[in-house]
């Protein structure tokens, strides 16, 4: 059930930026849009943001496997395809993997 909710709320509401007079990292927005409420507080799983460790082996895989895995999703593990961000272009899908995967905390 819980899965379920997680699912159809998308894990991504229309979030928007903390200060929109600060410049934009490429990728920033997006996760700020769609990837912040699964990906700030590891929702079902998602790796969150800045965690090195948690997206070591997702890393490894590469940025193709992890691209690929976006816009297909990931049922088993909740992720809706694209994210819930069915207007987002590959690229900005490419950018918003480059921005989690390299923030610290």
């Amino acid at each position: 059930m819980v899965a379920a909710v997680l699912w159809l709320s998308g894990c991504g509401g229309e979030q928007t930026a903390s200060d929109p007079s600060k410049p934009q990292l490429p990728g920033q927005l997006t996760y700020q849009r769609f990837c912040i409420s699964c990906h700030a507080s590891a929702v079902s799983g998602a790796p969150p943001i800045g965690n090195a460790q948690a997206w070591a082996p997702r890393i490894a895989q590469g940025q193709e496997v992890m691209l690929q895995h976006t816009i297909e999703g990931m049922p088993s593990a909740g992720m809706p395809p694209r994210g819930m961000c069915a207007a987002c272009t590959d690229q900005e899908l490419k950018d918003a993997i480059h921005y989690l995967t390299t923030q610290t905390p």
